[in-house]
């Protein structure tokens, strides 16, 4: 598997553990991660990502998220 799909792949696995994560619908998680470019902080960070299990990925997107003044819990 390439890497481009490799990284489409844990983009799909974090946003769904998100909803999971959230009790959000995967539409409600794209507004979350939209206004701070989450998921393309995932994607240029994935060679340091990908080595860490996918709770873990979405901990640090949390992070990510908080640090900008996002709370996936406002959406909801």
């Amino acid at each position: 598997m390439s890497e481009e799909a490799q990284v489409v792949n844990m983009l799909v696995r974090i946003s769904r553990l998100a909803a999971a994560r959230w009790g959000l619908t995967l539409e409600q998680v794209m507004q979350v991660f939209a206004p701070t470019d989450a998921l393309g902080y995932v994607a240029r960070n994935f060679a340091l990502l990908h080595m860490e299990g996918d709770d873990a990925v979405l901990d640090d997107v949390e992070e990510y998220l908080a640090a900008r003044g996002v709370s996936p819990h406002a959406t909801a």
